[in-house]
């Protein structure tokens, strides 16, 4: 059987293109691969110097992202992808390693163009990127999880009782410290909770946010879902901030069900103001980051320098932040739940959760009637091994 690891896959891109590097992370993610992507990786304080060239070092592939819009800006060739072709020179011919991945009709670099390239934007362009990763990790001899036609175990296949029980184990550790956590929040209650008040809303998020990186707590919200860490109050704000998402929560309800994996939180936060820092500025939503008691670009943050009064500032200690100029709704869950986890019946499940989104934006609260669906949810075969 195949090392259960999984294939680390780095994503190498410009700024311009982060909205669809964020839907290519989401979607590698969901076919169960370890991605590497700057925002979801590095924590606050760490030495981005640092860390970016041990994870393309790590990394088992690098997908170098290219549009029109990032290859045609002088230097388009950053630090991050001249270590990743340095290191593909090291490689032996023939590895996979290096796949150039165009998101539009642009020209491949000239550096690149000696590897063959996918078009993420032809119909079959996922797919092929996915034939790629696969071959990669059956040379590496690691889990072979990206197919999408693989990762969905058919009902007449026996399952493979090493890797399924290690997964039901680990799923078993999080929801047991997620259940802890629901019931020393809302004691003495079941079904659908609603927080009555800011004490409770904010005890709610304060006891399953306190160092929720040991039981793996996730967002989701419409077709992303990411890990939660950090979740941190702002009192003077009246402002929880989550994988660096400012919000401030107007609802909470809290799910508790008998079959514990089917638990989960769900928040509706009002809709933000802009950071003031564009112009002109978003319409949906704005990435920024905040360094020393102000607000500094997306672009600054990614280059890791700003001016202030007409000196260059390295950004040490910028902190990711993210802001929704729409009232939002997300669900908070442990990532091996039927709400986040999406290796099986991803499609199914899907398609549920997004119709409770929307079902929701449009009655523009939440209303238990129109989170029953979710009940439906199918469980991944090796959820029933420790029932």
């Amino acid at each position: 059987m195949a090392d259960i690891r999984k294939l680390n896959v780095f994503l190498c891109h410009a700024s311009d293109d982060k909205k669809t590097v964020r839907e290519l992370y989401q979607r590698l993610t969901n076919s169960d691969y370890e991605v590497w992507l700057d925002e979801a990786k590095l924590l606050p304080g760490q030495e981005w110097e640092l860390e970016i060239p041990r994870a393309v070092k790590s990394a088992d592939v690098v997908v170098a992202c290219l549009s029109k819009n990032s290859v045609s800006k002088e230097g388009y060739v950053q630090k991050e992808l001249r270590i990743a072709l340095d290191v593909a020179d090291e490689k032996p011919e023939g590895t996979i390693f290096m796949v150039p991945v165009r998101l539009d009709d642009c020209i491949v670099p000239t550096r690149l163009n000696k590897w063959q390239w996918v078009d993420l934007f032809e119909e079959e362009g996922y797919r092929k990127l996915l034939l790629s990763l696969d071959r990669r990790a059956e040379d590496l001899g690691v889990q072979d999880a990206g197919n999408d036609q693989q990762a969905i175990k058919p009902e007449s296949q026996d399952p493979e009782p090493n890797y399924d029980l290690k997964l039901a184990y680990e799923q078993a550790e999080q929801i047991k410290e997620f259940n802890l956590r629901l019931r020393k929040a809302m004691p003495g209650s079941y079904g659908y909770v609603q927080a009555k008040s800011k004490v409770d809303i904010n005890r709610v998020m304060d006891t399953i946010g306190k160092d929720c990186e040991k039981y793996a707590l996730w967002w989701n919200s419409e077709y992303q879902h990411h890990n939660a860490n950090p979740v941190i109050y702002y009192p003077e704000k009246d402002m929880w901030v989550f994988d660096g998402n400012e919000s401030k929560i107007v609802d909470l309800w809290v799910y508790k069900h008998p079959t514990t994996e089917r638990q989960y939180v769900i928040i509706q936060t009002e809709s933000n103001s802009p950071f003031g820092i564009y112009d002109p500025p978003g319409k949906t939503v704005e990435e920024a980051a905040y360094f020393q008691g102000r607000y500094v670009t997306y672009d600054e943050y990614y280059d890791g320098y700003t001016l202030i009064d007409g000196q260059s500032v390295e950004l040490t200690d910028a902190e990711y932040r993210c802001r929704y100029l729409t009232s939002k709704f997300f669900i908070f869950a442990p990532q091996m739940s039927v709400y986040i986890w999406g290796r099986e019946n991803r499609q199914f499940n899907d398609e549920i959760k997004n119709e409770v989104h929307d079902a929701l934006l449009s009655a523009g609260k939440i209303n238990v009637d129109l989170l029953r669906p979710l009940e439906k949810l199918k469980r991944a075969y090796w959820m029933t091994y420790l029932d």
